[in-house]
């Protein structure tokens, strides 16, 4: 009896890496398609409570309440006016000082070049270190000259990757319909699934809502509130940049961690240009307000259900950067959220199972 659960239990696994290996190949050859649908799901997920607010307004004068669909497209059209508002707005900020970084860009190379200089003469008796220093110097030389390319082919990049995410159609269509029809969409893969896994799906599926709309929504209130945060932050305090400086430190919220370094390093290195007094306020200045979103806006907007080990979320962002690149880094938090509820309803659920079949017999 013990040898037929054992090798009930491993063809129970081996069936769930076979219909995960498949779904995951799917996911690859559709892979455009997929990460537009995917994207709209986050953002139905972050808009759902403003759909259910609006779905309980009633008419005017009336009792009839606002029905699903039309409070979800009352919310997506609505978004998207608002959306195109803000960016008329914001856009022609970033450009100008997107223009003054490129503007600027050769000088700042040519003082880090003095700087490596100058530490070259003082580390000079250490042949490792100005080895390193020589060839680093080298580098900044390479760079210099071609900054103007690698920055007008980043931003051309990131206009694709916007174009690409975006979607201009797919992605509100693709919203509206999660919005409005989700709970079908829920209701139709439990009917397909047999019987004896109904419970287990509807759990997965409310455990996954859990942790995807916690993570959705408290991560869009996070980087809203660090950008705008840091921005005027670093305003009042003179650093220059401070709209597309804020903007980067409000973007790296979405790779915990690894985020605050880059951001740090963006700071630091454009405060220290003006000089180094400038580089520490900037720096003390980020660091209190991510202390303080840390530890008074990130566990009450995000809860408890999306907590990773650093480890996990440094190799998770890793491997998403090195599949998908920028794309990866983005959707690697989520993948690894919904991939650890799987892993244990797997687990707990074969627990269970062979808990069930010992009272039976």
């Amino acid at each position: 009896m013990t040898g037929e659960k054992s090798a009930h239990g491993w063809l129970r696994v081996l069936l769930v890496i076979v219909v995960i290996l498949g779904v995951l190949w799917a996911f690859y050859a559709a892979q455009d398609i997929v990460i537009l649908v995917v994207f709209a799901i986050l953002i139905a997920y972050a808009l759902s409570p403003l759909v259910d607010l609006v779905e309980r307004a009633r008419l005017p004068f009336t009792r009839i309440r606002i029905g699903r669909g039309v409070a979800a497209g009352t919310v997506v059209v609505g978004v998207l006016i608002i959306a195109g508002i803000v960016l008329s707005k914001v856009v022609p900020a970033i450009v100008v000082q997107v223009n003054n970084v490129v503007r600027d860009m050769p000088f700042y190379i040519a003082r880090l070049q003095e700087l490596m200089v100058q530490a070259k003469a003082r580390l000079g008796e250490n042949a490792l270190l100005s080895s390193w220093l020589s060839s680093f110097e080298k580098e900044l030389g390479r760079i210099s000259l071609q900054s103007g390319r690698y920055i007008g082919r980043g931003l051309f990049t990131a206009v694709n990757i916007a174009v690409k995410l975006i979607g201009f159609v797919l992605v509100p269509i693709a919203t509206y319909y999660v919005l409005k029809d989700g709970k079908k969409f829920k209701e139709g893969l439990v009917s397909i699934v047999p019987g004896a896994w109904k419970k287990r799906t509807e759990e997965i599926l409310r455990d996954v809502d859990r942790a995807l709309s916690s993570y959705v929504r408290g991560l869009g209130i996070v980087c809203l509130v660090m950008a705008t945060s840091v921005t005027i932050a670093l305003a009042a305090i003179g650093v220059n940049y401070p709209l597309v400086l804020g903007l980067f430190a409000g973007a790296c919220e979405v790779v915990p961690f690894v985020g605050f370094v880059m951001a740090s390093i963006a700071i630091v290195l454009v405060g220290f240009f003006e000089n180094p007094w400038m580089a520490l306020k900037g720096f003390l200045i980020y660091l209190a307000v991510n202390q303080l979103l840390s530890y008074v806006v990130t566990p009450r907007v995000m809860g408890a259900r999306m907590k990773l080990h650093p480890l996990t979320v440094m190799i998770s962002v890793m491997i998403g950067a090195k599949l998908a690149g920028l794309i990866g880094v983005i959707f690697a938090l989520p993948a690894v959220a919904v991939g650890k509820v799987l892993l244990m309803h797997i687990i707990v659920g074969g627990k269970v199972a062979d808990e069930a079949e010992n009272v039976k017999h």
